[in-house]
């Protein structure tokens, strides 16, 4: 009976000494597991987009149309697409920026031009830019006498002319003469004045030169445009004939000939 109890019990104890063998590598490996800190998913951080990231030293802006300077921020911000709505090139914009990125320059220029333009930023690589513009006036036409200017300037051709000429060719030279000098003359006094208006106004928005009819036989300039433009062809053409009003003016909005006024 004894050799039977230690036969077992040294089985028992081998079979023992084996189990620990293999389980020791196994606690090893759960210590180690154990030791070992949580794994947690790191965020992706989102690429920064580039209206945050890049700025400009020095940015000016001086009497540039809109849609020129949206050209400029395309060229400078080459990451960005910039679309746009609207006539942009109506707009002059006059700004001049430092250390500023393009969120804050569009910002300034919403600023500059009074609200007439606003900016949506679509997503991180997309800018809209939306012009809004009054709904525009109907143009209207008036008709400005020049027949105290056409008397002047026929005066000027006429000692222009070569002696010894027929009566009637000479009188027929000086109408064309005169009737060409006074319509160009009047057309490039316009232009000028408008052009400086405009440019004395910086970023509001620029008077269209409005359409000139000359008509020789009744000594009549029929302008039609927007309302401020037609003012100013009236001015210009008043003080062409020498006149301290406007009172050689007809005309108004429906085009009948009426007592319209050229200046206020």
């Amino acid at each position: 009976g004894m050799m039977l109890m230690k036969t077992i019990m040294k089985h028992t104890l081998a079979w023992a000494m084996a189990m620990i063998a293999v389980l020791s590598p196994i606690q090893d490996l759960i210590a180690q597991a154990v030791d070992q800190p949580e794994l947690t998913a790191s965020p992706i951080k989102s690429k920064e987009v580039q209206w945050e990231s890049q700025t400009l030293d020095y940015f000016e802006a001086h009497n540039k149309s809109l849609g020129d300077v949206i050209k400029i921020l395309r060229d400078e911000f080459n990451g960005i697409q910039i679309v746009t709505n609207g006539p942009v090139d109506k707009l002059q914009v006059d700004l001049e920026l430092r250390s500023v990125g393009l969120k804050n320059i569009f910002r300034a220029i919403e600023i500059n031009l009074n609200q007439q333009v606003f900016v949506e930023w679509e997503d991180d690589n997309m800018v809209a830019v939306v012009v809004e513009l009054p709904p525009s006036e109907k143009a209207i036409l008036k008709a400005f006498s020049m027949a105290k200017y056409l008397e002047r300037t026929r005066k000027k051709v006429a000692t222009e002319q070569p002696e010894g000429m027929p009566d009637e060719v000479s009188k027929r030279i000086i109408n064309e003469n005169t009737f060409a000098q006074a319509e160009a003359e009047t057309y490039q006094i316009v232009v000028d004045s408008l052009a400086l208006l405009s440019d004395a106004r910086g970023s509001s928005s620029k008077l269209d030169v409005p359409r000139l009819s000359f008509h020789p036989r009744s000594e009549l300039m029929i302008v039609v445009g927007q309302t401020e433009a037609v003012e100013v062809v009236g001015q210009i053409i008043n003080a062409l004939n020498g006149a301290n009003d406007a009172s050689n003016s007809f005309g108004g909005s429906s085009g009948v000939f009426g007592g319209g006024r050229a200046s206020r």
